[in-house]
């Protein structure tokens, strides 16, 4: 019998609404450069498991970044997982599910930004 029930972050209970910002800032072309370079970086996967700060992520984000886009690319890295939206109907689905007695947790791979996430939204309340 299946008693806990693990989700993801990203596209599971999350919208991640960074691009969309950019999208509004720079147009298509430029806003998909910026995030694909950051989190392609060697030192974006270090910064997930907590091997490098952000500072060094940072520094290799402007270096392989153009001159024309590292304000911006500094602008979102600091300001990425603050643009998460909940996902339509989740909160419904967990609240169902919870009173169903599943135990419900999280396994994700965010940074130390998550702390921020993880108070900036009620559905987090419903896991252990």
């Amino acid at each position: 019998m299946i008693k806990n029930l693990i989700f993801d972050c990203s596209d599971t209970l999350l919208r991640f609404g960074g691009l969309d910002w950019l999208r509004e800032e720079v147009g298509e072309e430029r806003a998909l450069h910026i995030p694909r370079t950051m989190f392609l970086l060697p030192e974006w996967v270090q910064f997930d498991r907590g091997e490098v700060d952000a500072e060094t992520v940072k520094e290799k984000l402007c270096a392989a970044l153009g001159e024309d886009d590292r304000e911006l690319g500094l602008r979102y890295f600091d300001t990425w997982y603050r643009k998460h939206r909940v996902i339509e109907g989740i909160p419904e689905v967990l609240s169902k599910l919870k009173a169903k007695g599943y135990k419900l947790y999280i396994l994700s791979d965010y940074p130390e930004c998550f702390e921020h996430v993880w108070e900036s939204f009620e559905i987090f309340d419903m896991f252990r």
